[in-house]
């Protein structure tokens, strides 16, 4: 069942060479290099004030609670695996999820697993082989990451509990792979697979959330809360990992047993029938590029809205927050000012920098809109709509379009969402709607030359698109380390999000962003004008 299981876990290992260390480096340095970052930056009177600032109801409910408070233990390693834990450890499962299904039930879909089941395999042998790389890939984040920690930790981020964070990230990992093995063998599509086992992941993180703030039960039933509850830098409890890696083994076992019991490109979940005819929507290349497009706008749009919300709960203690604490004035560049003359102008600043973190997050949505036509030609789909009376640079414009439309709604939900919340929990908003709104859309010249990036990359030849997000991964890691005087100034001149206006903090600045536009509309025409000349190949 197993035969040549080593062979196709090379092979697997081959057709990763690029896209897992891609993840790897990016989660293990996005991790460690915010140790020495905010080590600088977070002193104990520092950590005291965020001990009591974080204690709050929906404070717990994004991170978890804090341990080691009372007891004095709340030190810097204790307060960073605070900080950073749940975010950290929804990467990896993320990366972890893709991983799964991208070799299990996408290879099914796209008819490559027949191929495979041609060559002496055994019935087991491709998800045994995905579940051993799987396990490689957690085991080289958790021990890096633990490793890396240690050496440029302080001393109270010590060499066990350090590797005790790296297996937390790691059995996460393992068990959101074993998710998403469970899922490949239950839905008979790939979109289903994702589909249910992000909305296992979204589902654990609420079940967290509501436990950690009273129904322990539920925490200790969500990976996320159960691996969290190894303390790490206080108790350093090592049960609730090892009962993380049984569970592990038990979904990918489980799902080693499904595998046997059904026929190939088949899932339990039976697939919802369609309409017996198309809808006249669905007869032109903009009817189907919306319908491809739509489900990610949607959840995008309720993500923007309560991500919005969460913030603007904790909007009422964060002026003492700031004013207290000098690597949060760094990040709003404040630099000397007197901030108790700054007044709301605090909390304004704090927003604006909000503002610019989730715009970079909700390009996400935007290069996945815009280079939605790579896995429609990668599994030769695209060929079928060009078949037809379709022009390229008609088809490629659509999802342009889209992705630009996107942009706008998914803005605007971000910015009801803050104001409405914010309007509704304090005494008096700091800012109005439309402060908060121009400060939103004052970025959609900038994302609008994400997309013309993306999507430029992607006319170019599929095996340039991924670069689009090495770039957008890097833009952030520019605003971080360069507000805190890590990188040379130069360095911010890279990020195309440097030039768009801190509206209202800053003055609009009419040239740049007349000139941003300009460069998306070049973008999008060189991008029609490349791909139409492009062959189209599904390898």
């Amino acid at each position: 069942m197993f035969y040549n299981s080593w062979k196709l876990f090379k092979f697997i290992a081959r057709k990763e060479r690029t896209t897992t260390p891609i993840w790897i480096v990016a989660i293990v340095g996005f991790v460690v290099l915010l140790v020495p970052g905010m080590y600088v930056s977070i002193d104990e009177t520092s950590r005291a004030e965020l001990a009591f600032m974080l204690n709050d109801p929906t404070m717990i409910a994004m991170i978890g609670p804090a341990y080691g408070v009372e007891e004095g233990l709340y030190t810097f390693a204790a307060w960073f695996s605070h900080m950073m834990f749940i975010f950290s450890a929804m990467a990896v499962a993320v990366m972890s999820i893709f991983l799964v299904i991208r070799h299990t039930r996408a290879d099914e879909e796209g008819w490559r697993y027949e191929v495979l089941r041609s060559l002496p395999i055994g019935n087991l042998t491709n998800l045994h082989a995905t579940s051993m790389f799987t396990l490689c890939a957690n085991v080289i984040i958790a021990i890096f990451t633990g490793l890396l920690m240690w050496i440029v930790g302080d001393e109270s981020m010590t060499f066990g509990g350090s590797m005790l964070f790296g297996m937390g990230l790691g059995t996460v990992g393992l068990v959101f792979g074993g998710i998403a093995a469970l899922f490949s063998q239950l839905s008979s599509t790939t979109r289903g697979a994702l589909g249910y086992s992000f909305l296992c992941l979204g589902l654990f993180y609420m079940m967290r959330a509501a436990g950690d703030n009273g129904a322990e039960i539920l925490s200790l039933l969500s990976p996320l809360g159960l691996a969290q509850r190894s303390q790490f830098f206080v108790n350093n409890h090592i049960l609730p990992q090892i009962i993380m890696l049984l569970v592990a083994d038990a979904l990918f076992l489980t799902a080693y047993k499904l595998n046997t019991m059904r026929d190939i490109d088949q899932g339990f979940i039976p697939i919802r029938p369609g309409r017996y005819e198309a809808k006249k929507s669905l007869l032109s290349s903009w009817g189907l590029a919306w319908r491809l497009s739509r489900g990610t706008i949607i959840t995008w749009v309720i993500l923007a809205f309560v991500l919005a919300a969460s913030y603007a709960t904790i909007l009422g203690d964060i002026d003492n927050f700031i004013a207290g604490n000098e690597m949060y004035q760094q990040l709003l560049g404040l630099g000397d000012l007197d901030l108790t003359e700054l007044g709301g102008l605090l909390v304004l600043n704090f927003v604006t920098m909000i503002t610019f973190l989730m715009t970079i997050v909700f390009v996400i949505p935007l290069i996945m809109i815009a280079q939605r036509l790579k896995n429609e030609e990668k599994e030769g789909r695209v060929e079928f709509v060009l078949s037809c009376s379709v022009d390229k640079k008609k088809l490629m414009l659509n999802y342009m379009l889209i992705a630009t439309f996107a942009a706008v709604i998914i803005k605007w939900a971000y910015v009801l969402g803050m104001y409405s919340t914010a309007a509704a929990m304090l005494d008096v908003v700091p800012f109005t709607f439309a402060d908060i709104l121009v400060g939103s859309l004052v970025y959609i010249p900038a994302m609008l030359i994400m997309i013309g990036l993306a999507s430029l990359l992607l006319a170019l030849g599929k095996k340039y698109a991924n670069i689009i997000w090495i770039y957008l991964v890097s833009t952030f890691f520019i605003y971080f380390l360069g507000n805190m005087g890590v990188l040379p100034n130069f360095v911010n001149y890279l990020s195309v999000f440097y030039y768009v206006p801190r509206v209202p903090v800053e003055d609009f600045n009419l040239l740049a962003t007349v000139i941003m536009i300009v460069i998306a509309v070049i973008l999008r025409s060189v991008t029609q004008y490349i791909y139409a000349r492009r062959d189209i190949s599904n390898i």
